[in-house]
């Protein structure tokens, strides 16, 4: 115990390490953790209360903790799986623990433990708001606390499991194929296709429970069989608790042992194929530094799975919504409508903006040169070509969303012509701004030695301060058009911004040929 202990102290801390910022290390992880409070308390604060009041209008509201543990799970699984793939199956750290005197199933219980440790952070907030509404609306008394802190404790051994056998199945078959980046982006499209359609279907899937209540009760007692057990728990039954418990941990640990025999052998088989393909030995065909150095970072971005959908995600939605758009026609025009159709330019203009101010991908592409990262350095190229070819990839990713998605959003919504050129160069001017703010922000707060791809693209500093530094100044630009709207158009409003993007993108670009320079130097 005190060997799975201290492993899972350094594991723990390593997750945190990896939002460090500056002198203040607690500064990073303390803005991250501070994200994930936000985002779970709002939207569990959201859906709770609205499937209370319904479940309650119906007399069905002991419905309503398992089902927003349910959603708990799925929202923990989705969002780990990943993380679990990395963590577990391509830490770098995993072939100098393993020749230790600890045993390989205390190594991956250490890590797979610091991913329940996550998962326990979002439940607990989870149902902090579901909680408050099932009391709010009448579902009982002081009593419930203890099976749902029963719930809270134990359930995200079952969302840990479920990303663990996600992530050994995406290190398996990564493991087995010869087109590695191809199969992640496959199961990564799957898995963002899900989100996508279950988001969109949210109403329609609420309603459904409604309609169909006593049905749903009856499959939480057979296929749910565990939320069932909470239900009954809430109610006072004290074995089904217990049953819970027991059905949650005891599979975790034999999972968890089943694997680790094997552990060894996959590690080293991934190992085999995880070797980086950024550099080849052989004559390149290419007309300049540049070009090639694109190329390069092209082969990077498409042929890692988690900087592709992590940075991309935001473009692949817009484009989607824009094509929807398109085909939905009367009933969106119903929509806008129904909200004025005076604010509908700058609701298009705000979601652009924000949306390629996420799509950040120079914000880590320094740091994901990691152990490769003295063959660039060592390269007789200058640095500014190199700067340069690290920007472009994220001003092409931005300029394709806002290119195809801005004239179809035009075509659907009837804009008028300066409308439309107004949004497209905010949108132009943004992902020039952007992929210079991210490279700055990446000298700034870079992390060369991370443990693999997905903490440094999902849980490093830069990529924290990159993205949410780009919402912040789409967040005050917003705030400086509700001063200033009874002064000035939309489309006026868009094109001072746009120049107001491009001169600040410019001036940190000086700033990168100057003061960067002598910070990638010394990196």
């Amino acid at each position: 115990m005190r060997k799975l202990g201290i492993l899972l102290k350094i594991n723990f801390q390593a997750m945190l390490r990896s939002f460090s910022v500056g002198k203040k290390r607690s500064a990073g992880w303390i803005g991250a953790l501070a994200v994930m409070v936000f985002l779970a308390l709002y939207l569990s604060g959201v859906y709770s209360f609205m499937l209370a009041a319904a479940l309650s209008s119906i007399g069905n509201l002991q419905l309503l903790i398992p089902m927003m543990t349910i959603l708990a799970t799925i929202v923990s699984v989705i969002f780990t799986i990943f993380a679990a793939s990395g963590l577990v199956f391509g830490s770098k750290d995993s072939n100098l623990l393993l020749p230790l005197p600890v045993s390989a199933f205390t190594v991956m219980l250490s890590k797979v433990l610091a991913l329940y440790l996550e998962n326990l952070v979002f439940s607990g907030l989870w149902m902090i708001p579901a909680t408050v509404a099932y009391l709010f609306y009448g579902g009982g008394s002081a009593f419930l606390i203890f099976p749902i802190i029963i719930s809270i404790i134990f359930l995200p051994f079952l969302s840990s499991l479920l990303a663990l056998l996600g992530g050994w199945l995406i290190a398996f078959l990564s493991a087995h194929s010869r087109h590695r980046a191809l199969m992640g982006n496959l199961i990564s499209g799957v898995l963002l296709a899900v989100v996508l359609i279950g988001s969109m279907r949210v109403n329609h899937i609420l309603q459904s429970l409604l309609l169909n209540a006593n049905q749903v009760e009856k499959t939480l007692h057979t296929g749910l069989f565990l939320f069932g057990w909470l239900m009954d728990g809430l109610q006072g039954n004290f074995l089904s608790l217990l049953w819970l418990v027991l059905f949650c941990f005891l599979p975790f640990l034999l999972i968890s042992w089943a694997l680790s025999s094997h552990y060894q052998k996959l590690l080293s088989k991934m190992q085999s194929h995880v070797l980086r393909n950024d550099y080849h030995l052989q004559k390149l065909q290419s007309n300049s530094q540049f070009a090639a150095l694109f190329k390069k970072e092209c082969g990077r971005y498409f042929g890692t799975t988690i900087y592709l959908f992590n940075t991309g995600i935001g473009v692949l939605i817009m484009i989607g919504f824009s094509v929807y758009a398109l085909i939905a026609g009367q009933s969106i025009l119903t929509v806008v409508q129904q909200i004025g159709e005076q604010i509908l330019v700058p609701i298009l203009a705000l979601g652009i903006c924000v949306i390629l101010s996420m799509t950040n991908t120079a914000c880590v592409s320094i740091s994901l040169e990691g152990n490769t990262f003295w063959i660039l350095k060592g390269s007789p190229v200058p640095t500014k070509t190199i700067f340069r070819a690290k920007a472009a990839l994220n001003v092409v990713v931005c300029w394709v969303g806002a290119i195809v998605s801005v004239p179809l959003l035009s075509i659907a919504f009837s804009l008028p012509v300066l409308s439309a050129i107004s949004l497209l160069l905010v949108g132009l001017t943004m992902g020039i701004f952007v992929a210079q703010f991210g490279l700055m922000v990446n000298l700034k707060f870079p992390k060369m030695n991370g443990e693999n791809d997905t903490i440094i693209v999902k849980q490093s500093a830069s990529a924290f301060c990159g993205i949410f530094g780009g919402m912040l100044i789409t967040a005050l630009l917003a705030g400086a058009f509700y001063l200033l709207s009874s002064h000035l158009g939309i489309e006026q409003f868009l094109f001072l911004t746009s120049a107001l993007l491009l001169l600040l993108a410019l001036a940190i670009h000086r700033w990168l040929l100057t003061r960067g320079t002598e910070i990638f130097k010394t990196l």
